[in-house]
């Protein structure tokens, strides 16, 4: 007898309500004995609803590293929150002139330009590292390493405190592999740019046409399953508990 083509609905969430998700966060279990999640060829992400509540400095991006010759210790991070660019200049000269002692900072945002202006006032000059042993490096706009002259850096890009602008649902089970040129790979049934303002939630209809699904080779078992949602850089977003809800539509059969 044919196996017909059957196509049903998966909702995955990581609310604790639901009775087959489990976990929290941005990473998601779902287990389920049930056989309409056998002989699967073509899952498509249908609908999303996913919260814009990661801070723009958050766990990842919010020291900087800075050394200089006479520190009374290392640079602390800054706390975790949803800065103003004044607000994130308070914040990063406080942890500053903790770490310069008697020598304090001044940091100077041009209204033109968007950069930053960072300032010792004496002592010796300071060195900001490079973006691999950096994390603030995509806030402050400065990539590669640098070092003051004469007590002075104007950072080389903009600042950056836009936070969340795109997400990546990663599933080693049920992605497609995404090349970067990095040579990294990461498994991926969806990106979804961001285009909610902080503490509003996206909302999504995905069509098959947004690349948002994957074709399988032969027929694949999904009763168990795990999801992260991560950034442009693998890294587990931190949504600050907020709930976020999947539905994805899934093909069986011939």
């Amino acid at each position: 007898m044919a196996n017909h083509p059957t196509v049903r609905l998966l909702r995955v969430t990581n609310n604790e309500l639901s009775p087959y998700s489990e976990g929290g966060g941005s990473d998601v279990k779902f287990q389920s004995n049930d056989s309409d999640l056998h002989g699967i060829n073509r899952i498509h992400l249908k609908t999303s609803i996913i919260p814009n509540t990661q801070y723009n400095i958050n766990t990842k991006n919010n020291l900087l590293q800075i050394t200089w010759l006479g520190m009374t210790g290392p640079m602390q991070p800054i706390p975790v929150g949803q800065y103003s660019i004044t607000t994130f200049i308070a914040a990063l000269k406080t942890q500053l002139d903790i770490a310069g002692g008697l020598t304090t900072f001044d940091i100077i945002a041009n209204p033109l330009t968007y950069k930053l202006t960072i300032i010792k006032n004496g002592g010796n000059e300071f060195t900001i590292a490079p973006k691999n042993d950096n994390p603030m490096f995509l806030v402050i706009g400065q990539i590669v390493q640098k070092t003051s002259i004469g007590g002075i850096l104007q950072c080389d890009n903009i600042y950056n405190l836009s936070g969340l602008r795109h997400v990546y649902v990663e599933s080693f089970t049920l992605g497609k592999s995404l090349l970067t040129g990095s040579v990294k790979k990461y498994s991926l049934i969806a990106d979804i740019p961001i285009t909610v303002p902080f503490g509003a939630y996206q909302s999504d209809i995905h069509t098959e046409e947004t690349l948002n699904v994957v074709y399988y080779r032969g027929f694949k078992n999904i009763s168990n399953f795990s999801i992260r949602l991560v950034n442009e850089v693998g890294e587990l977003l931190e949504l600050n508990g907020a709930p976020f809800t999947f539905v994805f539509e899934i093909h069986s059969g011939s």
